[in-house]
């Protein structure tokens, strides 16, 4: 029998080629186009976000309605006017009445159903027709003076 001693060597015994461990790359925060995508996809939520919002909020903007049916030659009290909440286009909010209480003691000049908005060639003055009465006469334009009397103007019968 012999006898081998085994000396230790510097040189790390050489590694098997199935048991080599490969170490990846960690990686990196998003680039630069990711971060740009995720911001625009959120800025387009909170777009439909307030969309939403604002196509479900209530109307601010109150305006006059007739509360009964008023005829021409009614005078307005507080308790004929009453509000109702809509919103209106520039143009027809213009020629619509918003305060009930510039309305009281003001004349009738239009029929008003109730619930029909006011508008403000709908009711005169109480002082300018005292005394009068107040009737819708129909003509054609070419007869009302030559074309120069428009609609809601004032004129004296004989």
């Amino acid at each position: 029998m012999t006898n081998t001693t085994i000396a230790p060597t510097d040189t790390p015994p050489t590694a098997r080629p199935e048991a080599t461990r490969s170490v990846d790359r960690r990686r990196s925060l998003p680039g630069g186009r990711a971060v740009v995508g995720a911001f625009l996809v959120t800025l387009a939520a909170v777009g439909i976000f307030a969309a939403y919002l604002r196509a479900n909020a209530e109307p601010t903007t109150t305006w006059a309605v007739a509360a009964r049916d008023l005829l021409p030659g009614d005078v307005l009290t507080a308790a004929d006017i009453t509000t109702v909440a809509i919103e209106m286009p520039d143009e027809q909010a213009d020629r619509t009445a918003n305060n009930p209480d510039a309305l009281v003691d003001r004349v009738v000049i239009s029929p008003l159903f109730a619930g029909e908005l006011v508008g403000v060639g709908d009711t005169a003055d109480g002082a300018d027709v005292a005394g009068t009465s107040a009737l819708t006469v129909p003509i054609e334009t070419s007869r009302a003076r030559g074309g120069t009397l428009a609609s809601g103007d004032r004129v004296d019968v004989v």
